[in-house]
């Protein structure tokens, strides 16, 4: 039997790693939203520190150019054209 002290060891470090990283990220936005809103003061130093942090967590979600060939079949061109018809006529 373990003993009253002991804390069980995590399963999935990962999983923990992770949901830390979103806790982090997630305060760093709302003191800059805080900033933002004029409710907390922070510095240029700290502004700058807290953008540089939320390139390294935030995905960085750049436009992307797509290099090759699009198949589409005689259905799917079909149904593109039907739905323009379809948005064009309800406005």
């Amino acid at each position: 039997m373990p003993e009253m002290g002991a804390v069980k060891a995590r399963l999935n470090q990962r999983q923990t790693d992770s949901c830390r990283d979103k806790i982090r990220t997630s305060h760093i936005i709302k003191k800059l939203t805080e900033h933002i809103d004029d409710t907390v003061e922070m510095g240029p130093t700290q502004v700058t520190a807290a953008l540089g942090l939320l390139k390294k967590t935030l995905p960085d979600l750049k436009v992307t150019e797509h290099k090759g060939h699009i198949k589409l079949t005689a259905s799917e061109m079909d149904w593109d054209a039907g739905s323009e018809e379809q948005s064009d006529t309800s406005a």
